[in-house]
């Protein structure tokens, strides 16, 4: 016996202004599953979905395969359909598409939302097999959006204002985006997008794939065309944060007109060789160089300012990039390099790939530890660290990631320990949880002593 549909909204209202709650979603599910049908349709009577509505614990909704959304309804919810295995999606009103509302449904090919607007973070990432979707409205595309899609052309319409980091990706395929006349800030793509854009666009142009501004000056977001090289302008000043995100390359060369190359530029890059010709170049923070994979790093010998070789940049007394490698690693011992005095290590600097575990060396001049230096890379295969007794500031979470034991230098007269924490002369606190530290006398390392 089939069941009749219950609507449990306070029927006083408007009757075009009703709320899609669970109880209404498990009452059509079961509907929809009681007629043999797949399809789910939300009728114009409801202008919203209730934000608890998560239809992957919906019981029968796993039966769905083809969703038709209310014209009335202006926003999904988060997570309101994510993970659900879903092919079709019609929405003719929906504005607003919230954080993660379709992630993870691996089996959703079709989109058709005329009207939607903007999309927030996730909102239809790890939709795998995702390739036709018409949105010829929307205008902000946030963060990981169309993340692991299955998307080859976007056509990106004049009302676009806003393309977040990493929004579209294709890892099966490279993407085509044709700007058209649009002018949106992109915050940067993966390098393994191809951009066109119209001869009429007065803020973007492109050259074998990769964005550049109009005037050549700022490199946006480097395209390698699948089997082919691709140069940097030499009229190059800019590179953007998340320019090379992905890249996949043997060798990059950055020309020496370049003066300036942003924070998280080369993040997740794949280089074998990142060669580096600008004299006068400036890099924030590391450009993203300990979130990448770079084998052989150079940089002129007579640069400005910068210290480096193939596997470290020092800016000042200021180290902001190390990779720890396996052939400057002798006895399971790692020592920093003694080419410059290094006083400070920056945020996020240090990366490595470590088949066993090793002891690391700090360096003799070193005063200050900035937060989670060891944040890439697999803190297990460093066993133990030794700081010296030039050390005076180490931020709360300098080992945050860090798993393994911390040697710190502190003479026993100087200081002492109060509820867990570690005070200096004059009741100055060293800012550190004695429970993650051993401290030894500097004047003998070898003769360890715990206090």
């Amino acid at each position: 016996m089939m069941r009749t549909r219950k609507v449990v909204n306070d029927m006083s209202k408007n009757i075009n202004n009703l709320n899609f709650t669970r109880e209404c979603a498990m009452n059509y599910a079961e509907e929809m599953h009681n007629n043999g049908s797949d399809t789910m349709t939300i009728p114009d009577c409801y202008s919203s979905i209730d934000g608890n509505v998560s239809f992957d614990s919906i019981e029968y909704f796993d039966e769905c395969k083809t969703v038709i959304i209310s014209p009335n309804v202006k926003t999904i919810p988060e997570y309101c359909f994510a993970g659900t295995d879903i092919r079709s999606v019609t929405m003719l009103g929906v504005e607003l598409v919230s954080f993660s509302a379709f992630e993870g449904c691996r089996e959703l090919v079709n989109l058709c939302a005329p009207n939607v607007k903007s999309i927030k973070e996730n909102g239809f990432a790890d939709c795998e097999k995702l390739s036709e979707v018409y949105m010829p409205n929307l205008s902000s595309i946030s963060y990981l959006a169309f993340d692991n899609t299955n998307i080859t052309t976007f056509d990106v319409s004049e009302s676009m204002l806003f393309i977040g980091a990493g929004a579209l990706r294709n890892p099966r395929s490279q993407i085509t985006i044709e700007l058209g006349k649009a002018t949106p800030f992109i915050e940067g793509l993966s390098s393994d997008i191809f951009y066109t854009a119209d001869v009429e666009n007065n803020r973007y142009d492109t050259i074998n794939g990769s964005l550049y501004s109009k005037d050549h000056t700022v490199l946006y977001s480097y395209c390698q065309p699948i089997d082919e090289h691709t140069d940097i302008l030499p009229s190059t000043a800019v590179i953007e944060r998340y320019a090379f995100c992905n890249a996949k390359a043997d060798k990059i060369v950055i020309p020496e007109s370049v003066l300036l190359i942003k924070d998280k530029a080369f993040v997740d890059a794949n280089i074998e060789t990142l060669e580096i010709r600008s004299r006068n170049v400036s890099i924030e923070n590391n450009a993203g160089l300990s979130r990448a994979d770079v084998s052989a790093l150079s940089f002129p010998n007579d640069h400005s300012y910068l210290r480096t070789a193939e596997n470290y940049i020092i800016n000042g007394d200021t180290l902001i990039y190390l990779k720890i490698r396996e052939a400057d690693i002798e006895k399971d011992l790692f020592m920093f390099p003694d080419t410059t005095p290094i006083r400070h290590i920056a945020k996020e600097s240090i990366c490595y790939k470590l088949n066993k575990k090793i002891s690391v060396f700090f360096p003799n001049d070193l005063v200050q530890l900035d937060h989670d230096p060891f944040s890439h890379g697999s803190s297990e295969n460093i066993s133990e660290v030794i700081l010296h007794s030039n050390i005076s500031e180490i931020n709360d979470e300098a080992f945050e990631h860090f798993t393994g034991k911390v040697n710190l230098p502190i003479p026993a007269d100087n200081y002492y320990s109060k509820e867990g924490f570690l005070y200096g002369a004059e009741d100055i606190i060293f800012p550190i949880n004695l429970a993650r530290y051993r401290l030894y006398k500097p004047e003998a390392f070898s003769d360890e002593e715990d206090y």
